[in-house]
């Protein structure tokens, strides 16, 4: 991926962070937390084991971890959702700690560092899907666990989050900034487009990537929950 395009990435996540933190309350994102934290426990995941959270945004799933008990790396492409984050989680008094990198680019973590890792609703978005599931099972220890969470298809991936963007049109004038960036990402052919994966194909995909998959259920969101091979 290009530095110009990164950076397009970065000010476009960093725009929306503004507006995912004020939603992180809604109903419908603290199911999926619990949800997410139940699957890791359920299949188990420890408190006090190190959780790698890809993708982290504002910090809601990572904080949640905290919370629980885990020891929480969070990262991010974009340093405004990460300040956001630490805020957070002082105000908290959680000791989970979140770093910036490009998840498309060589994570620079340890093999095995963490013993599971989670990423939600983010690998749509990377360039290198495969590449980035490559790169967690490395840092994830064998026999730890993944759990993914993603959209089956942009319709509902849209819907999901149509009533946020209708909001922002209405009221803030920062919106038209944002949906230039979003255009950027969408309509240009050098720009990343999002991947969409059927449970099937994407039961596939986890399997050639070395993961032995436990579980795969939802619609129009898929919980992908597998474990790393020894």
């Amino acid at each position: 991926m290009s530095e110009n395009l990164s950076r397009v990435d970065r000010r476009f996540w960093q725009s929306y962070s503004r507006y995912w933190n004020t939603r992180e309350e809604s109903q419908a994102v603290r199911g999926r937390v619990e949800h997410a934290l139940n699957r890791l426990v359920a299949a188990g995941a420890e408190p006090g084991q190190r959780i790698f959270d890809a993708g982290c945004g504002t910090g809601v799933y990572s904080l949640a971890m905290a919370q629980a008990g885990f020891r929480v790396t969070g990262v991010d492409i974009a340093d405004e959702a990460l300040e956001r984050a630490r805020i957070k989680a002082a105000g908290l008094n959680l000791k989970a700690e979140f770093e910036q990198i490009d998840l498309d680019r060589p994570f620079w973590y340890s093999d095995s560092q963490f013993d599971h890792a989670l990423c939600s609703a983010t690998l749509h978005l990377v360039g290198r899907p495969g590449f980035v599931l490559q790169e967690l099972r490395r840092i994830i220890r064998p026999g730890g666990l993944l759990l993914v969470t993603l959209w089956l298809d942009p319709v509902s991936h849209r819907q999901a989050y149509a009533s946020l963007f209708d909001e922002i049109e209405e009221r803030d004038r920062l919106s038209g900034r944002m949906w230039q960036f979003w255009r950027l990402r969408s309509d240009r052919a050098q720009v990343r487009q999002a991947h969409y994966w059927t449970a099937a194909q994407f039961e596939t995909l986890l399997k050639q990537q070395g993961y032995d998959v436990l579980e795969l259920a939802g619609t129009p969101l898929l919980t992908a929950l597998a474990r790393v091979l020894t």
